[in-house]
């Protein structure tokens, strides 16, 4: 591919990369476009032998066909352990695609980042993939604590009574666990976009990363664009650090989450505004629950995600969690769980997939996880 960097091509020595660098020329694509005689002065060689690697480059940025059967052995998606979730997206999380989890304040957005980032770091023998995962972290949301109480619940869930060598097992486990866990603080968006392009493929390969979150990305680019700064930089840098994302998650099977907030905005216009975001709004039909569906249902009309339209098709999949209950079925938050504490309820909705329709499903939040509501067992619900 173009965007491919030239310090992970062999063609070239410790040398000649440091003068292209210094030249700023870092990429397949960038040294394509560069004059030959630059290139012939920059590398110390001749016409023939800049052709020649003006050739191999070209081959290389120049895109391959696979067979479908080829991209399905690629295809090993984490499941978010919400059967009604996993089964409409063809087993969870799909590598090589970007999905952006969109919520409000304390929807459950992190939560649901970390139960994904236990999967990929579980062992085999506890049901994960052992691999590595990065947490990006843009509003200090990461809780190594959270993360722990969630690998422990998930790993020994009845600790009453085991010996003490179990316990030691348990610990080495999970510090095992924890240690594949990695966390990066960004300070803005041309540090994220810096971190794509420069350093993104060498942590690939050498922490093993399953996938990669950041949280939040609305965050990131408030910090870098405050009030008042051009709508066009912001989008292009974000565009540019979006596509080098993409690029990594074909490239190594990545799993990239972002989170993104919603905000309720008082503006009832007939036409959509820059946050607005058609997606957002579902029929009663797409509501996946253990009773009869209530109708109408749509989301809050006034919920936006931030960030555009532009960046709204920049991502393969959108879910969206969201706090309030639709009036017929709001009357669950009035139950008590076994430590009679009122239930934690929320919506959580696929509203866009390239593999299945928008759906809403009810799940529950406790402190193991976000988990499907009423999963294995019928539920008699007052809906009138």
């Amino acid at each position: 591919m173009a965007s491919r960097q030239l310090r992970r091509i062999r063609s070239f020595s410790d040398l000649q990369l440091q003068r292209l660098s210094n030249a700023q020329i870092l990429t397949v694509e960038r040294f394509l476009t560069t004059p030959y005689d630059l290139l012939m002065r920059l590398l110390d060689v001749d016409f023939l032998t800049i052709n020649n690697l003006l050739n191999e480059l070209s081959a290389m940025a120049t895109p391959t066909p696979k067979t479908a059967w080829n991209l399905l052995q690629l295809q090993n998606p984490i499941p978010f352990n919400i059967p009604i979730l996993d089964s409409h997206l063809h087993g969870g999380l799909q590598a090589g695609t970007i999905t952006e989890i969109v919520g409000e304040s304390s929807s459950g957005k992190t939560i649901l980042c970390l139960q994904l980032i236990l999967q990929s770091s579980l062992l085999p023998e506890h049901g994960g993939f052992g691999l590595s995962s990065l947490f990006i972290d843009a509003e200090s949301s990461f809780s190594p604590r959270l993360l722990l109480s969630l690998a422990s619940a998930r790993i020994s869930p009845q600790t009453v009574g085991a010996s003490e060598n179990e316990n030691d097992v348990n610990d080495t486990v999970l510090q095992s666990l924890m240690s594949r866990v990695h966390v990066m603080k960004v300070s803005g968006l041309s540090d994220l976009a810096r971190w794509a392009q420069t350093t993104l493929e060498d942590q690939i390969i050498e922490k093993k990363i399953r996938i990669v979150v950041i949280d939040s990305i609305a965050a990131i680019v408030n910090q870098s664009f405050p009030s008042g700064t051009s709508l066009i930089d912001r989008q292009h840098m974000l565009s540019s650090t979006t596509a080098q994302l993409k690029r990594a998650a074909e490239l190594f099977g990545l799993a990239v989450v972002i989170t993104n907030t919603a905000f309720s905005s008082s503006s009832h216009s007939p036409t959509p505004s820059l946050h607005q975001d058609s997606s957002l709004f579902l029929p009663s039909s797409t509501l996946s629950l253990p009773m009869p569906p209530p109708s109408p249902f749509t989301f809050p009309s006034t919920l936006s995600p931030r960030l555009g339209l532009l960046w709204h098709h920049s991502v393969n999949t959108r879910l969206v969690l969201v706090n309030s209950l639709p009036g017929t079925i709001s009357n669950i938050r009035d139950r008590s769980d076994d430590n009679n504490e009122p239930l934690n309820v929320k919506l959580l909705a696929i509203t866009k997939s390239p593999v299945t329709a928008p759906l809403a499903v009810l799940v529950q939040v406790d402190g193991t996880g976000i988990h499907q509501f009423g999963s294995g067992e019928e539920e008699d619900f007052d809906t009138s």
